[in-house]
């Protein structure tokens, strides 16, 4: 057991952890290993509480209520987040070209514009997109017969 004197230094960065185990999960992060699996759909974190998380979608237990319009949500923080759209405070912004969002993970979505990397590409035409959603568009305006407008946002018919 370590004790609370003990300190573990991270050799990439530098950041402290009293426990050793918090020291591995974090250089995890920096060498991109994903050592904790979900047992559901095998979905791999390079953290153990992101694994822990991630097991609350499995479960559908949302335990964090919006007290303005009592949606649900499995984890806190995507309550607190969610509160924004109800107050209109944008408190995530881009350090590229400091567009406010009010949730995380629409900046998440928006700062891989700036990166340049098409991870989402057409097996069609390989054409490359920055965004999931963008690259589902054009799939189903440039190689499906549907027009766009005959599709609900989610691309259902």
């Amino acid at each position: 057991m370590d004790s609370p004197d003990d300190k573990y230094r991270c050799k990439e960065c530098g950041k402290e952890f009293t426990r050793k185990r918090n020291l591995r999960d974090h250089e995890a992060t920096h060498t991109g290993e994903k050592r904790h699996v979900c047992n559901v759909c095998n979905k791999s974190f390079t953290q153990s509480r992101n694994l822990k998380h991630h097991l609350s979608t499995h479960t559908g237990v949302k335990a964090y209520i919006c007290t303005v319009c009592n949606k649900g949500f499995t984890q806190k923080r995507n309550l607190n987040d969610h509160y924004a759209t109800h107050s209109g405070e944008r408190r995530h912004v881009c350090s590229v070209c400091g567009k406010n969002f009010t949730q995380r993970r629409n900046l998440k979505d928006h700062e891989v514009t700036h990166s340049g990397i098409k991870q989402y590409v057409c097996k069609e035409c390989g054409k490359g997109f920055t965004q999931k959603r963008n690259l589902k568009k054009h799939v189903v305006s440039e190689h499906t017969e549907v027009k766009p407008d005959e599709h609900n946002e989610n691309g259902d018919k």
